[in-house]
């Protein structure tokens, strides 16, 4: 007797996606109610309005070296994998990600899938592309919070206690780890990861746990120098925020954005809003409150933020993506 569909099954996707992308828009729209209620609005656009061209060109500039820089990254895990494309092509992919994900529901999902698509399809190798996406975003988010980490303790070591929730938090880890290696079976979990969204995602995806774990025994070195790659994004992203406080006229140090960077895009990478819009300015707005900034200047510089490090890469994604329409 055939097994009777699941009810998220049955139901169109059309209306799950909607009440997801419904719910995001909620969320944003709640936070950012309750700062405009409490930050008055014509103070944020005055800080706005004052903030220094030339600081957040050169931001800009490094935010755009710093995508140069994460797609050199991903073409050379592509690589590893035999997936042969150039910098600039995954360059434009990654761009237009960045662009579909500014309107599309799913936010970073969908850019996520986009990503995946336009690798996979370019060659037809499907599995060399989501272990190359798996790994980028692997050394991504740890990198990420391995810089926060580090500058955290630089800007707090003065302070005893620092230590102790240092190595509390290092000693966490490592459990972790050795939990996970005790009793999670990396190719079990492989296996069951790629059955649960093999039908929605990754349908052309035949990937046995034996040949992925053989795909990801590659050159040590090669893995060490684009995992110092990605440290090297993150000071340059640092440096970025950095620009942006200099642009406004904001006396944080340097080591201090270097931590409160981290944990701004940690939490927007919470999957409860639209492009972190609104979680990014609470938090914003949050952290630097511990170091007296006005609430009015850190909502605008968590929008001037925005504007270049998230808008304005995504509409050269869309230039580029209108482009590549257009010749074929």
């Amino acid at each position: 007797m055939p097994t009777p569909p699941r009810a998220d099954e049955a139901a169109s996707p059309k209306v799950p996606r909607a009440a997801r992308m419904v719910f995001r828009l909620l969320v944003a729209g709640v936070i950012l109610f309750f700062l405009f209620k409490k930050i008055p609005i014509h103070e944020v656009a005055s800080a706005v309005r004052h903030t220094h061209l030339g600081y957040v060109s050169a931001a800009f500039l490094v935010t755009f070296v710093i995508h140069l820089a994460a797609s050199i990254r991903l073409q050379k895990l592509c690589e590893l994998l035999n997936l042969k494309m150039s910098a600039y092509m995954v360059f434009k992919i990654n761009t237009a990600a960045r662009f579909y994900s500014l309107f599309l529901p799913a936010g970073s999902f969908a850019a996520i899938a986009i990503r995946f698509y336009r690798l996979s399809t370019l060659r037809k190798q499907y599995k060399e592309a989501l272990l190359a996406m798996l790994g980028d975003r692997l050394m991504a988010t740890t990198s990420l919070c391995l810089v926060g980490g580090l500058f955290w303790i630089l800007e707090r070591r003065h302070e005893p206690s620092v230590y102790l929730w240092s190595a509390a938090v290092a000693l966490a880890a490592l459990l972790i780890v050795a939990g996970l290696a005790r009793f999670v079976k990396p190719r079990a979990a492989l296996t069951a990861l790629m059955q649960r969204f093999k039908p929605r995602v990754f349908g052309k995806v035949d990937l046995p746990a034996a040949e992925a774990a053989g795909m990801m025994q590659r050159p040590v070195r090669t893995l060490g120098a684009l995992f110092l790659l990605s440290g090297l994004i993150h000071v340059l992203g640092i440096l970025g925020y950095d620009l942006l406080c200099a642009a406004m006229g904001l006396t944080v140090s340097f080591v201090a954005v270097g931590w409160i960077r981290s944990a701004v895009i940690l939490a927007t990478m919470l999957p409860v809003s639209v492009s972190g819009i609104g979680l990014r300015e609470g938090a914003m707005v949050l952290l630097l409150g511990l170091y007296d900034v006005p609430p009015d200047d850190a909502l605008a510089l968590s929008l001037v933020v925005f504007a270049v490090t998230v808008l304005g890469i995504g509409l050269i994604g869309g230039v580029l993506e209108a482009v590549r329409l257009l010749n074929e």
